[in-house]
Formats: C-alpha cells, sequence, structure tokens
C-alpha cells in the first residue's frame, strides 16, 4: 500500500513538472518562433538586376510585377520584401509622373533598410530625380552627391552612370554650364568603358539640350540623331518619343516649321501606339505653336485645348501650366485680352493648387509619420503586457508547483499532519501575497508606461516647435544670402557696363584727335583708326555680361524668345540693357551707334511687341 502511494506521489510529482516545461515554452514562444521563422532572401543580386531591366525597357511590367512584390510583403511582413516593395513602387510612380506618395514611400524604405546602404543610396537617387521634377534643386543635388558618394566607393560604374547623367541635367538646369559638361562627360566615359549602350544615348540626350540652350542648333539635331539610332536599337520606344519631339521643337527654334511638324508627327503616332499620354500633351502644345506661327488662328487653338483637356484629364499640373502660358500669350497677341485674362486666372489657380499639392504631402509625411511611432509604441506596449502575463503565469505555477510539492512530501508523515495543516495555509498566503506583489508590479509598469507616453508627446511637441523655428531662421538666412548674392552681381554688371562705356568714350576721343591732323600724316593716323574700330567688336564683353545677367534673370532671354521670336540680337542687347534700367545715352555709348539710330531700333522693337502708344516700353521690360 505505502509503495502504491509513493508510486502515485511520484506520478502526480512527474505530471506536474512537465506541466510547469510546457508552460515556460509557451510563455517564450517568441524564441520558437525564431527557430522555425526564417525570412526570405528577397535582396540576390540578380531579382534587383531583373526589376531594374524593367524599369527601363518594359515599365507596365515592372508596375505588374511591383504590385505582386508588394501585395506579398504586406501578407508576409518580411521586412526585406517591404522595404524592395516600396523602393520599386517609388521608382516606378516616378517614372509615370505620379509624385504624391513619393516622400511616404522613401521614408518607408529608410525604416526597413536596417544597414543595407547600397538601396539607401538607391533611394537617394531616386529622390534626387523627384527633387528635380518639383524643381527642389538643393534637395535634388543633395540627395544625388549622396548617392554618388557611397557608389563612387563601391566603384559601381552602372549606378555611377545614371547619377553623373542626372547630375549634367540638374545643372543644365541650374545654368552652370561647366559642371553640366564635366558630369556629361564623366558618364559618357563610363558608358564607352562598360560598353553600355543606353548610357551612351542619354550622354547624347542630355548633350543636345546643352547646345540647344547655347543656340547650336546643328550640333544639337547631330546628338539627337545618335540618341534616335541608339535606342531603336534598345526598341526603347519612350526614349524615342522624346528624341522626335526635341527634334521638332530644334526645327522650330530654327523657323523650319515643315521639318519641325513633320518630327512631331512621329513622335505622335508612337505616343498614341504606346498610350503614353505624359509625352501626348507637350506634343500637342507644340502642333499649337506651330500653327499659330502659320497664321492658323483656328487649328493652333484646337490643339492648344486638346493638350489643356487631356492634361487637366491626366492631372498633368506642370503641363497644364504651359498650355495655359501659350493660350494666354496667343490671345494676347491676338489682342483677345479677355480670353487671355482667363487663362491667365487659370494659369495662377492650377500654380497655387500645385502648391496646394506640395502642402499636403508634407501633412501627409508627418500624418504617417505619427501614425508608424503610434504604432511602434502600441506594439511596445503590447509587448510589455505579454511578458508582465508570462511573469505572472511563471511564478503562479512555480508558487503552485512548489506547495504542492511541499504538501505531498508532509503527507506522507502521518504524525506531522497538524504540522502540514499550518505549513500548507502559510504557503497559501504567500502565494497570495505573491500575486498581489505581481498586480502591483503591474500597476506601477502601467503607470510608468503612461509616463513615458506623455514625456514623449511633450518631447514630439518641442521637437515640431524646434523644427519650424530652425525652418523660420533658415528661410531667413536664404533669403539674406539671395539679396547678398543679387547685390554682388548688380554691382559686378554696372562695373562692366562703366568700363564700356569709358573704354568707348576714349576711343571716340582719340578718333576724333585723329581728325584734326594734318592730311600728309593721316595714312598713319588712318591705321590706328582702323585698330581703335576694331578693339569696338563688343561680342566677347556681351558674352561676359549675358553670363552674368543669366544668374540674376535666369528667365529673361527664353521669355523674349518664346513671346517675341523674330527679335534680332541687337534688340535683345537693347531689351536686355532697359531692364538694367540704363539711360538711351548709355545703351547708345555701348552699342556703338547714335542716339538716333537706338530711337529708330526702339520704335522697331514697340512694333514686334505689339505695344499701343500709351504703352511704356521701358515699363513693360521691366515686368516682364
Amino acid at each position: 500500500m505505502k509503495n502504491r502511494k509513493n508510486k502515485i506521489i511520484s506520478i502526480v510529482f512527474l505530471v506536474l513538472l512537465i506541466l510547469s516545461i510546457i508552460t515556460l515554452l509557451i510563455t517564450n514562444s517568441t524564441f520558437l518562433n525564431s527557430l522555425y521563422k526564417t525570412p526570405e532572401n528577397f535582396s540576390k543580386k540578380e531579382e534587383i538586376v531583373y526589376m531594374d531591366s524593367l524599369l527601363n525597357y518594359n515599365l507596365s511590367e515592372a508596375e505588374t510585377n511591383t504590385a505582386e512584390l508588394f501585395k506579398k510583403a504586406l501578407n508576409s511582413k518580411n521586412k526585406y520584401e517591404l522595404m524592395y516593395g516600396y523602393y520599386y513602387k517609388m521608382a516606378v510612380d516616378i517614372r509615370k509622373n505620379r509624385l504624391d506618395s513619393i516622400l511616404y514611400y522613401a521614408d518607408q524604405v529608410f525604416s526597413y533598410v536596417d544597414n543595407n546602404k547600397y538601396i539607401e543610396a538607391k533611394t537617394n537617387h531616386l529622390l534626387g530625380r523627384y527633387y528635380t521634377i518639383i524643381s527642389a534643386y538643393p534637395k535634388s543635388l543633395e540627395a544625388f552627391l549622396k548617392a554618388k558618394n557611397f557608389f563612387e566607393k563601391e566603384k559601381d560604374n552602372k549606378q555611377l552612370m545614371a547619377i553623373y547623367n542626372d547630375l549634367g541635367g540638374l545643372y543644365l538646369y541650374l545654368y552652370e554650364d561647366e559642371k553640366a559638361y564635366y558630369f556629361l562627360n564623366k558618364a559618357y566615359e563610363l558608358a564607352k568603358e562598360e560598353n553600355d549602350l543606353r548610357y551612351k544615348g542619354i550622354y547624347y540626350a542630355n548633350m543636345s539640350n546643352f547646345y540647344k540652350e547655347e543656340e547650336e542648333y546643328e550640333k544639337a539635331i547631330e546628338a539627337l540623331e545618335e540618341v534616335l539610332s541608339t535606342f531603336n536599337i534598345l526598341h526603347d520606344t519612350v526614349t524615342i518619343v522624346r528624341a522626335y519631339k526635341q527634334l521638332g521643337e530644334t526645327h522650330f527654334a530654327m523657323q523650319q516649321l515643315e521639318k519641325a511638324e513633320e518630327y512631331y508627327d512621329k513622335a505622335y503616332r508612337l505616343s498614341l501606339d504606346t498610350d503614353d499620354k505624359f509625352l501626348q500633351v507637350p506634343i500637342l502644345l507644340n502642333y499649337g505653336r506651330i500653327y499659330e506661327k502659320k497664321g492658323d488662328r483656328n487649328r493652333a487653338v484646337k490643339f492648344y485645348k486638346d493638350a489643356l483637356d487631356l492634361a487637366d484629364e491626366e492631372g498633368f499640373f506642370r503641363e497644364e501650366l504651359s498650355v495655359l502660358l501659350a493660350l494666354t500669350t496667343f490671345y494676347e497677341n491676338q489682342n483677345d485680352y479677355k480670353l487671355g485674362n482667363m487663362y491667365l486666372k487659370q494659369y495662377y489657380q492650377v500654380k497655387d493648387s500645385i502648391n496646394g499639392v506640395k502642402v499636403s504631402q508634407r501633412l501627409d509625411e508627418l500624418r504617417w509619420s505619427n501614425v508608424l511611432k503610434e504604432k511602434d509604441l502600441e506594439q511596445e506596449i503590447a509587448q510589455q503586457r505579454h511578458k508582465n502575463q508570462n511573469y505572472l503565469y511563471s511564478i503562479t505555477i512555480m508558487s503552485t508547483l512548489f506547495v504542492v510539492v511541499f504538501i505531498l512530501f508532509l503527507y506522507r508523515n502521518k504524525n506531522k499532519s497538524l504540522y502540514i495543516s499550518k505549513i500548507e495555509n502559510k504557503r497559501l498566503e504567500e502565494k497570495v501575497l505573491a500575486e498581489q506583489e505581481v498586480y502591483k508590479l503591474q500597476a506601477e509598469r502601467h503607470e510608468q508606461e503612461l509616463k513615458a507616453k506623455n514625456e514623449l508627446q511633450v518631447i514630439k511637441a518641442k521637437q515640431y516647435e524646434f523644427e519650424l523655428k530652425s525652418n523660420k531662421e533658415l528661410q531667413e538666412l536664404r533669403s539674406q544670402q539671395y539679396e547678398l548674392e543679387m547685390e554682388a552681381k548688380n554691382r559686378e554688371l554696372t562695373t562692366i557696363n562703366v568700363q564700356l562705356l569709358a573704354k568707348n568714350r576714349l576711343l571716340d576721343e582719340i578718333e576724333s584727335i585723329f581728325k584734326d591732323i594734318p592730311k600728309d600724316k593721316l595714312t598713319l593716323f588712318d591705321s590706328l583708326s582702323q585698330v581703335i574700330r576694331s578693339n569696338r567688336d563688343q561680342e566677347k564683353d556681351w558674352q561676359s555680361f549675358k553670363e552674368i545677367f543669366r544668374k540674376i534673370h535666369p528667365d529673361f532671354f527664353k521669355m523674349l524668345r518664346f513671346r517675341y521670336p523674330d527679335l534680332t540680337k541687337t534688340e535683345i542687347r537693347i531689351c536686355t540693357y532697359i531692364k538694367m534700367k540704363m539711360e538711351n545715352n548709355e545703351i547708345a555709348g555701348l552699342l556703338n551707334i547714335s542716339y538716333q539710330s537706338l530711337i529708330t531700333t526702339r520704335y522697331r522693337i514697340r512694333k514686334k511687341m505689339k505695344l499701343e502708344r500709351t504703352d511704356d516700353l521701358d515699363e513693360f521690360i521691366q515686368y516682364m
């Protein structure tokens, strides 16, 4: 009987021991999960190369694959798949000109990136392109340089080719031609070294913009023909459409309207085949400009309105601005100021709405950032709660096990039954005290969590105030710096003008002295007079003046050529000096012409600008 009793006690003890071990394993389920769960390694190099290739050659398939990858990542919650999912959504949306969520996607990539510097650098490269599109050039340059520094350390020529090309394009926008030419040539050298046909083509595309900006149209056409040859081999229809469009724009600038229309026809047919509405808008706009130039008012209006409707329907706001500005100018040239004013109002409404989109993008960034932080905090609180429950269960089970074992041990001795009863009561009291202690610890921890949460809210508020103050100070510093730079450049322009005036006056005085010298000595002085006249060649002085003037008024020359393409070089120079608020006598002295010739030229300018007699030419140019 005694052996049977001991056997029962041993079995009970063994069962309790097994139960306690199982409970401990359950409470540490995180450890078990880590044994069986292995994240899929999406970051294989061949998969990245494949997706990058799709982005370059088959954008629709890249978009489909990205959607599948992102759906899979959301279901699996695998951080590597989420990182690449957000990265490729960002890349596809930039190519598709869908910019609303780019900054949110970038934040998500950076939150999952850990120590993956490669994807971090590629994401910075995409951010550089995004900031270039929205004309935030300082941020664009900062992002490009971060990516460039990483890939130069890694000696990754494939990535560097793309970054150098993008930097070259950015410096073209900023009118820093030397830097643009430097980076474009670096990209071309790498493309030759890697024998990469695509990036050779991209180099020629960027160089065509460089030549067109310098009005070297023949070189621009040669570069664009290289682009067509390259991308016909690669079957890249999107780039071919852009090349045809740029060829049309170049011939239009050369006043070759029939040739320009021929290239626009090719571009438009291909854009319809590929359903590329983003490129259809500027092509329709250029058709309107051609027919306006030809004097076909009805067809010009039709193409302008087709471009406007398509841009509005697809949400291409920046293209819509270009069309509205063209319509405004068209109706002003037709003296239909009512319609011109209507389209001008629409222009500013769309411009204001774009600024509104930028503000909403910033609000979305802040909102998503706060949502993520709150979710992280809730997750930490839930994990802490789970740990506390595990501690409670462990303490309860171990206490119960200890009490049961102790009672069973005492139960074996019949003579100590009273003592066992007392001990049992005592252990039960200790158990209750232990549970109370656990609940007390739980309450204290909960109070600490609430306190930490409140402190976090205070820190967030202070951080927000600090960011507002910092941004305001930064804007003030930038404004002061800009004013100082403008003042310096104006002083430099004034110095150049004074030097030119002094030079011309000196040469005039010397020439007038020669006129009073006897005729037998005139042979020698005729030679000197010819030397003086040859020194009056102003082209080099004009180029120096033009380079500095462009930095102060970057859009002035473009606006003149766009609105009044019939102006001669001399007329453009006179408009430039008027913009500098120079007197007529000073302008005549700089151009080495008579005062009456200047008045005649001013009359021709007024006529080309279609100004009324009551309109003041100087005031009109000042407001351009």
